[in-house]
């Protein structure tokens, strides 16, 4: 899981409240852009842990879609790749 990080800044942080003192610093800290931590964050887990308790008359195509789009919710939905059909890329090979 992802680390929690200063919205501002984008520091990682131990816990909770380790983010509530830095956010009441003063002087506040810099506004950076946003660094990208591979992981999910709370939000993402809750969303995941809810999604077992409701949705279970999905199909299984369904189930994998609403997965896909909570881990990566930039994605479009023509770019979700299929969990059954392995993405197999084949380099060039130079003799």
């Amino acid at each position: 899981m992802k680390p929690i990080q200063c919205p501002r800044c984008w520091q990682a942080m131990d816990n909770s409240d380790r983010l509530e003192s830095h956010l009441q610093a003063s002087p506040v800290c810099d506004i950076k852009e946003k660094i990208m931590i591979e992981g999910f964050d709370k939000k993402q887990e809750e969303k995941l842990k809810s999604r077992k308790r409701n949705h279970q008359n999905q199909t299984e195509e369904q189930r994998w879609k609403e997965l896909y789009n909570i881990l990566f919710p930039e994605d479009n939905e023509q770019d979700i790749p299929s969990p059954c059909t392995p993405n197999i890329y084949v380099l060039p090979y130079k003799y």
